[in-house]
C-alpha cells in the first residue's frame, strides 16, 4: 500500500493538509466519510468542509465514491493514497483518538526512545476490518493458526485488543459459533461478505467482553524489597487494583508479568505415576503411549463428591468441560462439591493459561482462559448451589 501514491500539491496550506489527512483516513478505515466529520474533528464550518472534500477530489478523484442511500462517500475500489499511512499512527489512532493528522517528523523535544512496535499488521487487512466493525458487517478472512495452519473463516469482528505486544481482534467466530480472538497479524487476506449480522454475534452478545473483572496485583513474595515494585506500578498500600474485561484477563496478567507462585508445582505434577492419573481418568494409556484426555473426553457423569481419587487436573478440566457444554451454572454446581480445591484449581488455569499462550497451543490456551474470565461466575453459582462438606456461608 501506498508504492503508486499520489502527491498533494505543495501550495496547500499546511492546516488543510491536516484535514485532507483526516479526510482520507477516516474513508480508508472507518470506510465511510461525511462533512459533519470534518467539522466535529476540526471545528470549522460546513462550507470549509465542502472545500476540502472539493479540493481532496481534485487530488484524487478516483478514491472517493458518494453512497447515495448512505448519503456518505466511501473509498472507492481503486483508492491510493495521498498520504502515506504510518501503521504506529493509524493503531494510536484507533486506540486513542490521536493520530489523524499529517505526520510532521518534527524535532523531539528532549532525547526519548522505546522498544516500538516488532509487529506490525497489514494495513489493508486492518482497514477492512475496522470498516467491517463500523458497518457491523462480517469478513471472510484467511488465518494462519499455530496449530491448524492457514483456514479460511467467517468472522464477525466486535472490538480491536492491544495485548502490549500485538494486536487481536475480538470476533464471532461463524464456524465455532462463538466469541474468540483472531491475532491481527495472521490474517492474510480479508474482504467484506454481504450478509446479515445476527444479535448474537454483535458486541452486545459477548458476554466476556461486558464483563468487568476486578484484580488485584501485588509484589511477588520472595522481592527483598517490594517497596520497588509499589513504586514502579503506583500501589496503594501494596496493592495495585485494576479493572479489566473478562475476555482481556489473561493478557493482562501476562503483560503485567504476574507469577501465580503454588500453581507452578500443580503444573509440574511431580511423582506421579501414569497408573495413577489413568485410574483418575487423566489420561489415556496403551502400547506405551500417554495422551492427556482433552475437556471433552472427559467422563459427563462424574460427580466430586463420588469420586476419591480426583487430582487438581481432572477437576480444573471437568470444570472446562462442563462450562462449554452448559455454562457458568454446571460448572459452579461442580465447584460445590469441591470448594477446597476452589484455588488450586484456579492457579493451575492461570499457570496453564500462561503456558499455553507462550507456546502458542491458541486451542488450549482458549479453554483455560474461558475458565479464568468465568471464574466470578462460577464462584457465584457454587455458592448458590451450597457448598458440600464445608462449614462456609454464602455471605463470607
Amino acid at each position: 500500500m501506498g508504492k503508486d501514491s499520489l502527491a498533494v500539491p505543495m501550495d496547500v496550506p499546511q492546516a488543510q493538509r491536516e484535514r485532507l489527512a483526516f479526510l482520507e483516513l477516516r474513508a480508508f478505515f472507518a470506510g465511510e466519510l461525511r462533512r459533519g466529520d470534518i467539522e466535529a474533528r476540526f471545528g470549522v464550518k460546513p462550507a470549509a468542509a465542502s472545500r476540502d472534500l472539493s479540493s481532496y477530489r481534485d487530488i484524487a478523484p478516483a478514491n472517493l465514491d458518494y453512497d447515495v442511500a448512505g448519503r456518505c462517500y466511501r473509498p472507492s475500489d481503486s483508492f491510493s493514497p495521498v498520504f502515506p499511512f504510518s501503521t504506529e499512527r493509524v493503531l494510536a489512532w484507533l486506540l486513542q483518538g490521536f493520530g489523524d493528522g499529517l505526520d510532521l517528523k518534527l524535532r523531539q523535544t528532549a532525547p526519548c526512545e522505546g522498544p516500538g512496535q516488532l509487529i506490525k499488521p497489514n494495513l489493508d487487512v486492518l482497514a477492512t476490518i475496522t470498516r467491517a466493525l463500523v458497518a457491523k458487517k462480517a469478513v471472510r478472512v484467511n488465518y494462519l493458526s499455530l496449530s491448524s495452519g492457514e483456514t479460511c473463516r467467517d468472522l464477525v469482528p466486535v472490538a480491536l485488543a492491544d495485548n502490549g505486544l500485538r494486536w487481536h481482534i475480538r470476533a464471532f467466530d461463524r464456524d465455532k459459533a462463538r466469541f474468540g480472538d483472531f491475532v491481527l497479524t495472521r490474517l492474510t487476506k480479508a474482504q467484506l461478505i454481504e450478509s446479515e449480522v445476527q444479535q448474537h454475534e454483535q458486541l452486545s452478545a459477548d458476554e466476556q467482553w461486558a464483563r468487568i473483572v476486578d484484580l488485584e496485583l501485588v509484589p511477588h513474595p520472595n522481592i527483598s524489597w517490594p517497596s520497588a515494585v509499589e513504586a514502579d506500578y503506583g500501589m496503594v498500600e501494596g496493592v495495585l487494583r485494576i479493572k479489566a474485561r473478562a475476555a482481556l484477563v489473561g493478557y493482562v496478567l501476562r503483560r503485567w508479568s504476574v507469577e501465580f507462585g503454588k500453581a507452578d508445582v500443580l503444573a509440574r505434577a511431580k511423582g506421579t505415576s501414569v497408573d495413577h492419573v489413568r485410574e483418575a481418568g487423566v489420561v489415556e494409556a496403551g502400547s506405551g503411549k500417554v495422551r492427556l484426555l482433552k475437556p471433552a473426553e472427559y467422563d459427563s457423569v462424574w460427580s466430586p463428591e463420588n469420586d476419591n481419587n480426583t487430582p487438581v487436573w481432572e477437576a480444573l478440566h471437568q470444570l472446562i468441560r462442563a462450562l462449554r457444554s452448559s455454562g457458568e451454572s454446571v460448572a459452579g454446581a461442580l465447584l460445590a462439591g469441591m470448594p477446597q480445591r476452589a484455588e488450586p484449581i484456579r492457579n493451575l488455569g492461570y499457570r496453564l493459561y500462561t503456558l499455553c499462550e507462550r507456546k502458542g497451543w491458541a486451542e488450549d490456551a482458549r479453554a483455560y482462559n474461558e475458565l479464568i474470565t468465568s471464574w466470578t461466575g462460577i464462584e457465584a453459582a457454587s455458592h448458590e448451589k451450597g457448598h458440600y462438606g464445608s462449614q462456609m456461608s454464602i455471605e463470607e
